[in-house]
């Protein structure tokens, strides 16, 4: 018992000792560095981040797999290796079949024919085939024979001679003079007329307006006339980008001929039926003829764009459209400036050759110079007087294929237009600040200056500017009275004398002279009221012209006999007239031989009618054409 807590004690005495030497022993201190702590969190998160953008775009993306072969060597049979290695070089077993019972080995098979032959595209002479067994001598027999046959100068002959011979069946049927004696017992007559007529009315006219009439001022015969879509669905406040956006492609085919406006060429000497119809998509707004023949058609369209038709074109390349029981070649046009940044923004109202029409300015040499080549310029203004000028130029070698680099002209189209300048008619007025904007009504061309242009408005001014220089006296010609009023119809004269009327929306006539702000004569009121649509000068008298009120009356002014009021006034159609224009120069024609002159009207029903001129209003009076200068310095 004793020797056992001894023992105890013992223990206890050595664990009480040992404790302070384990706290006595030295403590070492650990240093943390928390930057490369903290620089290793970020790297985690960075890398973290990284990696969950992998794995995001790993799911979206899948790279392809290309494989390229950097080396290629088949394998080689022993008995090649051995050929290369013991037997001749450049040789190479054969094997051919024989029978068991032939002494000799040889090839059995018969002789292959072979013919050599060769063709080439495109062809570069009229041989474009040739090798063994081609004749070349039936080659040329046939290039004979296709020599002979000139499709294009056949579809010019039957054109020519189907225009007669329509006209005579005609004749032989006796149907179109009893239409035509029908039609003068049922139309008023004009005093200054000796004759009416009217145009033919084919199926596809039916519904549709007239817009406008133009003649050819190299030939009188030569009258083109617009006409609207079957249902005219025209909106001027209609925005052009939506009006494009829904135009049909240049090139398609429309399914009806009802869809388009058209633009009919006639000639007056076989009215029944258009030499050329003249289609569009977009609604054609204004056309006219090219100065020196009636070979082609430029027409301005509601969206801006300008157009041209080459009349000279072979019907194969355009479409026929069958309406009813009549079948119609339409003809789309040469070149469409339409889709280019260069045309105009807002509807054309007026479209012009840039041309001398002075009466007997035309001569044999012009004549001849555009049989040969075409090059001269074009004139247009939209309703936002802006007016642009155009280069008319005639593409040597046509492309059948199609331009890649002008996509305005059509495969096997010889014509194209060029813009070349822009101008900007301003308001002229002293209220510019009431109105500041300028609506254009009319374009007109100085005969004897075709630098300076006229742009009649709607702020009750006529605009001078030139198409080369900067300032011009005066810049505008407007009457006296300060309320302005629409000037809506303008024409010069055809003779050379510095004048040109003016037509307003109250009925007001205004005579201009080119060098004078104010009119020199002014008549007020002869229209009781009604407002003037056109203003016309005659062709072949320097003091006659012609004035169209909205009631359908032609005002007849000679101011040789009266020069205070018109000497007729005829109401010359039950019908609505809203448009009218004059033709007929009397010096196109050889001396001695009378060419009557003609007043064409479009009605609003569609129709065409054309009186022809008495001889008395279309004779010049002795010094008729020095009496004008001689009038005004009198009034």
């Amino acid at each position: 018992m004793f020797s056992q807590t001894e023992l105890s004690d013992e223990r206890f005495k050595d664990n009480h000792e040992d404790e302070p030497r384990s706290r006595a022993a030295p403590r070492t201190k650990t240093f943390i560095n928390f930057i490369s702590a903290k620089q290793r969190v970020m790297d985690n998160t960075v890398a973290g981040q990284v990696r969950k953008r992998f794995e995001d775009l790993s799911k979206l993306i899948e790279l392809d797999i290309s494989a390229f072969d950097m080396f290629d060597l088949p394998p080689v049979k022993e008995y090649e290796l051995y050929i290369r290695s013991f037997g001749r070089s450049d040789t190479r077993q054969a094997y051919v079949q024989t029978r068991d019972d032939d002494v000799d080995r040889e090839v059995q098979s018969e002789e292959i024919e072979v013919l050599s032959k060769w063709t080439q595209h495109p062809p570069d002479d009229e041989t474009v085939v040739g090798g063994e067994g081609i004749s070349v001598q039936a080659l040329d027999q046939t290039q004979e024979v296709i020599k002979r046959t000139d499709p294009a100068k056949m579809n010019q002959f039957l054109d020519r001679v189907g225009q007669w011979l329509f006209t005579v069946l005609e004749e032989e049927s006796g149907e179109a003079d009893q239409q035509n004696r029908r039609d003068r017992e049922s139309r008023p007559t004009a005093s200054f007329s000796e004759g009416v007529s009217q145009l033919g009315s084919p199926n596809f006219l039916e519904g549709r307006h007239v817009l406008g009439l133009s003649f050819c001022s190299a030939d009188p015969n030569s009258l083109l006339s617009i006409h609207s879509s079957p249902v005219d669905d025209s909106q001027p406040n209609e925005d052009l980008s939506t009006i494009r956006a829904s135009s049909p492609v240049e090139g398609e085919k429309p399914a009806q001929l009802n869809s388009f406006s058209v633009v009919c060429v006639w000639n007056l000497s076989h009215p029944t039926y258009p030499q050329r119809i003249c289609g569009s998509e977009m609604q054609i707004t204004c056309a006219c003829f090219s100065p020196t023949k009636a070979s082609l058609v430029f027409g301005g369209m509601r969206d801006g764009s300008v157009a041209v038709w080459d009349l000279r074109e072979p019907g194969s390349l355009h479409h026929s459209y069958q309406l009813g029981d009549q079948k119609h070649l339409v003809r789309f046009p040469t070149y469409n400036t339409a889709g280019m940044n260069e045309c105009h923004q807002s509807p054309l109202v007026s479209i012009t050759a840039v041309y001398s029409n002075v009466v007997g300015s035309l001569k044999d040499e012009d004549m001849a110079e555009s049989s040969s080549g075409l090059s001269f310029q074009l004139a247009s203004v939209d309703d936002k007087a802006l007016v642009n000028l155009w280069v008319v130029a005639e593409i040597a070698v046509p492309e059948m294929a199609g331009s890649m680099n002008d996509l305005g002209l059509s495969p096997g189209g010889k014509i194209k237009i060029m813009k070349s300048s822009s101008i900007v008619v301003n308001n002229p007025s002293k209220y510019v600040s009431l109105s500041p904007e300028v609506k254009a009504l009319d374009l007109r061309l100085c005969p004897g200056d075709l630098n300076h242009f006229y742009v009649a408005t709607d702020v009750g001014c006529v605009v001078h500017g030139v198409r080369f220089g900067k300032r011009v006296y005066p810049q505008s010609h407007s009457s006296l009275v300060d309320s302005p009023v629409a000037i809506v119809s303008i024409d010069f004269s055809p003779f050379g004398q510095p004048y040109f009327l003016a037509g307003c929306k109250d009925g007001t006539l205004h005579l201009f002279n080119t060098n004078m702000e104010n009119p020199v004569a002014t008549w007020r009121e002869f229209v009781s009221g009604e407002s003037i649509l056109s203003v016309r000068w005659s062709q072949s008298r320097p003091a006659v012209f012609f004035v169209l009120d909205n009631n359908s009356t032609v005002f007849t002014f000679d101011l040789v006999e009266n020069g205070l009021a018109p000497i007729k006034m005829d109401r010359v159609t039950k019908a609505d007239a809203v448009s009218m224009e004059v033709g007929g120069d009397p010096s196109l024609i050889s001396p001695g031989v009378h060419r009557p002159a003609y007043m064409v009207m479009g009605l609003d029903d569609g129709s065409t009618e054309i009186l022809t001129v008495s001889e008395a209003m279309r004779e010049q009076q002795p010094l008729e054409e020095d009496f004008l200068a001689t009038y005004v310095d009198r009034y």
